[in-house]
């Protein structure tokens, strides 16, 4: 495994974690979808900001 920066590996964890939880709750509350998606949108745009600037 190449040098992975704790704070890029910490991220990944808590995208992941964050998707995996909205998906879970979309699951269990369909009228609420579109809500959730939009969260999860943000957690994807937050994470590929933050490698696009650092070149990685």
């Amino acid at each position: 495994m190449k040098n992975v920066a704790f704070k890029e590996l910490t991220l990944a964890v808590v995208v992941v974690l964050s998707l995996v939880g909205l998906i879970s709750f979309s699951i269990f509350d369909i009228n609420s979808r579109s809500a959730f998606l939009d969260v999860a949108k943000v957690t994807i745009g937050a994470f590929i900001g933050y490698l696009i600037p650092n070149g990685k």
